[in-house]
């Protein structure tokens, strides 16, 4: 009995050995798995800027005009904030940290361009950028 407890508790411990070292493997992310979460951050803030944009009565079938522009800005960048701050929460793996840091400057420099474009061409070139930014981290709904 005492050669089976002994056994069992060295299976635990080995157990217990692995689980820690495993942790910052489990709790960290690849650079896949980054981009996936951002992706996901950026879509479900897709929506709730297609619902500011649709308030303010923006659409694709008409050129918006700067007080359109202005407008839709009040609401969305409390939006695009939010989504930045939980992408900025999401674990960046090493390999693409500098890549990340330059992706959430260039959106949150967009933002504040976007607050104080006084014409419609400022406004829609402020994200050109960030979109850039996206686009070579291999981002799809954030980079759209």
């Amino acid at each position: 009995m005492k050669k089976l407890t002994r056994t069992l508790s060295f299976v635990a411990l080995v157990g217990a050995l692995v689980a820690v070292l495993a942790a910052p493997a489990i709790a960290g992310n690849t650079p896949k798995q980054w981009r996936a979460k951002a992706d996901a951050v950026c879509k479900a803030a897709d929506g709730d800027l297609l619902a500011v944009a649709s308030q303010q009565g923006l659409s694709s079938s008409s050129p918006p005009t700067i007080e359109q522009l202005k407008a839709y800005a009040v609401g969305a960048v409390p939006i695009y904030r939010k989504a930045f701050d939980d992408i900025e929460a999401i674990p960046v793996p090493a390999k693409i940290k500098a890549k990340v840091k330059k992706l959430l400057a260039a959106f949150r420099s967009a933002v504040g361009k976007i607050a104080t474009a006084s014409t419609v061409a400022d406004y829609q070139n402020s994200f050109k950028p960030a979109t850039k930014q996206a686009t070579q981290l291999g981002l799809k709904d954030c980079a759209g």
